[in-house]
């Protein structure tokens, strides 16, 4: 989307800076007969045909260091300004025949120090233009990531003042202790506490590592298997060492939430959530499944809570990130690919 906003954008610009080119070049020309309108356009087309050219060489560059960047921007600049000069030169004299035709090999190259020059002058302009729209892209997608943060510490918020989760961990303490069960009923609590700690936050990060946006899940989930008992089983397939990558706080937990919600309300069985955490030559894959009846729990698992995920992963990862949800073999499974190039 963004690219198409850029390219529109640049073809604006361009059909803009090169119509003010033919009026003012047909409007200003120091001499008493300025060329012709045909002259003009057919120069001005030019020009902006070899610009446009230097555009995508430019975009093709983008990641490079910034010396070289210059450096071949300059050489480009002289080159396709030179064969911009010698295109028209050739038209002129072949097909426009508006000047004298009887030229030796360096006559195509007549002119073309002001056509590098235009060139130059036009690159710099690009550069401009182009450094000004990353800047301004880099500053909505920061504030993007700080308003989805803000959501993320809401929706985490909402979780641990949603009566049903407190009534039932805190009731589970009640019972604990009534069966005189102590040690049981502080490891309870002691696991509350520490989630709560990590939710909680006053300031939370825009984005924290695999490794604790799993301790993050592993907190809720052994909360959950204190309510649950031994219905619940977790199985846990993580690598060692874990991938070194980065998310988006809070990205984990919907998933966990998820499986737990469907895992509850298939009726007589036991609920089997798997994390899975793989690590390819060039891709990372984070897997959540939990005992699903049908594929009609695909399309509600991606309800809001699934939905934001996608969105946040898109917003911190671009193309390099995608949330899959499926039905396969009475499992709904939630998979996050995180790719080292864009996915296709």
């Amino acid at each position: 989307m963004h690219r198409n906003i850029a390219f529109r954008q640049f073809i604006w610009v361009q059909l803009l800076l090169w119509t003010a080119m033919v009026l003012l070049t047909r409007f200003t020309w120091l001499d008493v007969y300025p060329p012709s309108w045909l002259w003009i356009v057919c120069y001005m087309f030019l020009g902006a045909l070899y610009s446009s050219l230097l555009a995508l060489c430019f975009v093709a560059i983008r990641s490079w260091p910034i010396v070289s960047q210059l450096l071949l921007a300059f050489v480009l600049s002289v080159v396709l300004g030179l064969l911009w000069r010698a295109s028209f030169n050739a038209l002129e004299y072949h097909v426009l025949e508006s000047a004298n035709n009887q030229f030796r090999f360096w006559g195509y190259f007549h002119n073309g120090k002001s056509a590098v020059m235009q060139l130059l002058l036009w690159s710099c302009g690009y550069w401009l233009w182009q450094n000004h729209q990353r800047l301004d892209r880099q500053l909505r997608k920061q504030e993007l990531l700080r308003q989805q943060a803000r959501d993320a510490k809401l929706k985490l918020l909402q979780l641990q003042i949603d009566p049903h989760f407190l009534f039932n961990v805190l009731a589970n303490v009640d019972t604990l202790l009534l069966k005189q069960d102590p040690v049981s009923a502080r490891t309870m609590l002691s696991k509350l506490s520490a989630f709560l700690r990590q939710t909680l936050s006053l300031d939370p990060p825009l984005s924290q590592s695999l490794e604790k946006e799993l301790q993050r899940s592993r907190h809720y989930l052994e909360i959950e298997k204190l309510r649950f008992g031994d219905k619940l089983r977790l199985d846990w397939q993580l690598p060692e060492p874990l991938p070194d990558i980065a998310l988006p706080t809070g990205l984990l937990l919907p998933l966990m939430e998820n499986a737990i919600k469907h895992g509850v309300a298939v009726k007589g069985s036991e609920i089997n959530i798997s994390i899975q955490v793989e690590q390819m030559a060039d891709c990372t894959r984070i897997s959540v499944s939990n005992p699903s009846e049908n594929t009609d729990e695909v399309r509600e698992g991606m309800g809001m809570g699934l939905a934001n995920t996608g969105q946040r992963l898109q917003t911190f990862f671009g193309d390099r990130a995608r949330l899959d949800c499926r039905h396969q073999e009475g499992k709904h499974i939630a998979t996050i690919s995180i790719m080292d190039s864009p996915c296709h």
